[in-house]
């Protein structure tokens, strides 16, 4: 598959999707997994992103404490901005000191989730209807 930018990628897939949040024990690492509902271009898909060394982390409601990744969420619109490190306001930059830029993941949906995170990776797994609708009922 050819490679697809992070702005398509929230424009065209993560309007309207499920997602399920892994957070490591010490927020240093965060697994975004979001199901497309539906299919887009012909096919189902579910999108990762990986935030590690994340240096801030916002959510506006309380996720349930037995299991914050078997909690799904409702994603109604997605913004990644690549951010040069002089425009962070109220942030710690101790973190940042082997880098010139940041990451912003902003998810608004049954929640707003803010992430602030010096290394983002996305990727993108075409799946099969069996296999996608397993993961809606999860």
């Amino acid at each position: 598959m050819k490679e697809i930018s992070v702005d398509n990628i929230t424009s065209e897939y993560l309007d309207n999707a499920n997602l399920k949040m892994k957070v490591s024990e010490n927020f240093n690492d965060i697994i975004l997994e979001f199901m497309v509902y539906g299919k887009v271009k012909e096919k189902y898909w579910k999108v990762i992103f990986s935030c590690k060394r994340v240096i801030n982390f916002g959510i506006s409601k309380e996720v349930d404490s037995d299991g914050a990744e078997e909690h799904s969420l409702l994603v109604l619109d997605t913004k990644v901005i690549k951010k040069s490190i002089d425009e962070l306001n109220n942030i710690d930059l101790s973190a940042c000191k082997d880098s010139d830029s940041v990451w912003q993941i902003d998810i608004y949906g049954d929640c707003n989730i803010n992430i602030t995170c010096i290394d983002f990776n996305w990727n993108m797994k075409s799946l099969e209807e069996e296999e996608y609708l397993e993961s809606l009922y999860k």
